[in-house]
């Protein structure tokens, strides 16, 4: 039996496993069976499309007589151990990378000066390639290395990296300090209870005040209406003036005029950026964050907005529309936990919420039960009673939302009181004590 086909057997029907084995790395590339090669890739597009990856699904995208191979190698796996032999499988390919590396030094050394010279540059060219292709996780990435940094962060010498500042002491707070590199967050809602607004609320402290690398893609509005929030935000000038234009208060010309150069700023250099996404499928997103992540300035924070509006990717034009959302729910995980972003995805919500009344529950995320079962929070967005003592208290202008927290991996549930300032179309802190969780 060989590690190769042990894994394979190992994986079919076991899509957690297949996602452990993903994040430690294993790729296509380290199969040195060609046939485990190609149903390893298949096993990937399945789960990427959100569909189970069995023996017949596996079968059917490779083709010919791979049913019986399957079954066999089925019959082989390991399925609790199939991780370790992943792990295993994974060294030995870069024991391999060395050796073919070594080989081609070997042949180097053949031939008059300036040949030997030139084969040498093509071998270590080679060998840098296949060691990059195949090579271990980073060396930061290390047990040592993450104690070493909480340590840092608790005795408050070093700040968490992996935290995002939501701009709301009190929901930072709730999420265990801010939201997460590499969680998905769902932030729902029904329509106009302010999901995008609590988005750009947390672009603008992240990208604009804090300096996170940010990209928002955006099904709904433009990056002009985006770009007005944000410079209202920072300047603290009602957003209608702004779109209104023919400002005579010198004052405010002044500040605006300082919130376009530091948001302008900010775009220039790559640290906030929206993103036209109409069109765009999860693949393409997925591929855009690619880039973005390689770039000089990185990337912290993924904003989709929304969920249900991604463009369903062509093999799944005719699946079910709770397919389809889930396909996208999958790979907005698969973009966090690969990339280490953190991903800011917006939900509405389904109509038994309308008809049902009260407040909205994980069972009302629109057409996929995937997006709960994939994301690392979900927070929902509704208006507070008109009845509690901080409705009496609210400003001009303002209006009190829930902010509440019902599912969250990462720790405790609960929920906030927050202000909606809707001149700014900006969340802020209530001036109330954190409510509590359950």
């Amino acid at each position: 039996m060989s590690l190769d086909g042990s894994v394979i057997g190992g994986l079919i029907g076991r899509s957690d496993e297949l996602d452990q084995i993903r994040k430690i790395g294993v790729s296509t590339e380290h199969f040195a069976d060609p046939l485990c090669r190609k149903a390893y890739a298949a096993m990937l597009t399945l789960r990427d499309d959100g569909l189970p990856i069995d023996r017949i699904s596996v079968a059917a995208l490779l083709g010919g007589s791979s049913d019986a191979w399957l079954t066999e190698r089925a019959l082989e796996g390991s399925p609790d151990h199939v991780v370790s032999h992943a792990t295993l499988l994974r060294r030995q390919a870069v024991l391999n990378a060395v050796a073919k590396s070594a080989e081609s030094f070997a042949w180097a050394g053949e031939g008059d000066q300036a040949t030997r010279l030139l084969k040498y540059r093509e071998a270590l060219q080679e060998a840098q390639t296949l060691m990059t292709s195949l090579s271990a996780p980073s060396e930061n990435d290390t047990l040592e290395t993450a104690l070493n940094e909480t340590m840092g962060h608790l005795t408050g010498e070093s700040p968490d990296p992996d935290l995002i500042d939501t701009g709301l002491g009190r929901l930072n707070k709730l999420l265990g300090g801010g939201l997460m590199r590499g969680d998905l967050t769902v932030i729902a809602g029904a329509t106009s209870q302010g999901k995008t607004g609590l988005l750009t609320t947390v672009v603008h402290r992240a990208s604009v005040v804090n300096g996170t690398p940010s990209v928002i893609y955006s099904y709904e509005m433009t990056t002009r209406e985006i770009a007005q929030r944000l410079i209202s935000m920072e300047s603290g000038i009602a957003l209608s003036v702004i779109r209104k234009g023919n400002i005579e208060n010198e004052e405010h010309m002044t500040r605006l005029s300082e919130a376009i150069a530091r948001v302008g700023d900010r775009a220039v250099n790559g640290i906030v950026e929206v993103v036209p996404a109409h069109g765009m499928t999860a693949e393409d997103i997925h591929a855009d964050v690619a880039k973005r992540a390689k770039s000089p300035a990185g990337l912290g924070l993924v904003g989709i907005d929304y969920l249900q509006l991604v463009e369903t990717s062509a093999s799944l034009t005719r699946a079910s529309r709770a397919t389809q959302v889930a396909n996208v729910s999958r790979m907005a995980k698969r973009i966090a936990g690969e990339f280490g972003v953190c991903v800011l995805g917006l939900s509405q919500l389904n109509r038994a919420a309308d008809y049902r009344g009260g407040d909205p529950q994980l069972s009302d995320l629109r057409e996929s039960g995937a997006l709960e079962q994939d994301a690392n929070q979900v927070l929902f967005v509704f208006d507070a009673p008109g009845n509690t003592p901080l409705q009496a208290k609210c400003p001009a202008n303002h209006s009190v939302k829930i902010l509440d927290l019902q599912k969250n991996r990462n720790g405790q549930k609960g929920r906030i009181e927050a202000y909606f300032y809707g001149v700014l179309t900006q969340f802020v802190d209530a001036p109330v004590t954190y409510m509590g969780g359950q």
